[in-house]
């Protein structure tokens, strides 16, 4: 069972790429953070072109009720992932408690679904309760956190590159929830 889900999100993503234009440069700078405002999103390159995807846009901010907030971060992940730009995404999304963190990634992944791309993006939390509640796993599981002493078999990293191949988003809920020393080995797992 587990296989035919990994093989057919290999077959896929191998379609789907074939299509993904590169509008964007890529960063030049890897090792540089660049902190943007909104307005650095609505210029003319952030804009979806194609119809049929903002009309997807548009209609999930609407089913899913999204706030304004909740509108921008969801539109500057959809609008990445229909551009397919050079550049990685890396977004911290915050707030107190009760403010719509989990219903953005909840209309993410309806829009992936929707694009018959859910290959492209994961979900993690670090409890079983927190990654229920976005159709998620642990990212114990899902990155192969198995053993007390840190020691994986070469069986286990193969099942975690297969499970991170395609992804090019992921999203971990309750990251507050996460100590610096987990955070580290999660960033070490997909590095």
């Amino acid at each position: 069972m587990r296989q035919d889900v990994l093989d057919a999100r290999d077959i896929e993503a191998s379609q789907k790429k074939q299509q993904v234009p590169t509008e964007l440069p890529v960063n030049d700078e890897p090792d540089r953070v660049k902190l943007v405002d909104k307005q650095y999103f609505m210029r003319k390159e952030f804009e979806v072109k194609d119809p049929m995807a903002k009309e997807l846009i548009d209609s999930t901010v609407h089913q899913f009720s999204l706030n304004e907030a909740q509108e921008r971060a969801f539109r500057i992940v959809a609008n990445h992932a229909v551009q397919s730009c050079g550049e990685h995404l890396k977004m911290y999304l915050g707030g107190m408690a009760g403010t719509g963190k989990s219903q953005v990634i909840k209309a993410l992944t309806h829009f992936f679904s929707e694009r018959k791309e859910s290959y492209r993006f994961m979900c993690m939390a670090p409890t079983g309760s927190a990654a229920a509640l976005i159709g998620g796993s642990t990212y114990h599981s899902m990155l192969g956190f198995r053993t007390k002493d840190g020691s994986e078999s070469l069986s286990t990293l193969m099942q975690v590159r297969a499970k991170l191949q395609n992804v090019e988003y992921i999203f971990l809920d309750e990251v507050s929830m996460v100590d610096c020393s987990s955070l580290y080995k999660i960033c070490a797992k997909m590095c």
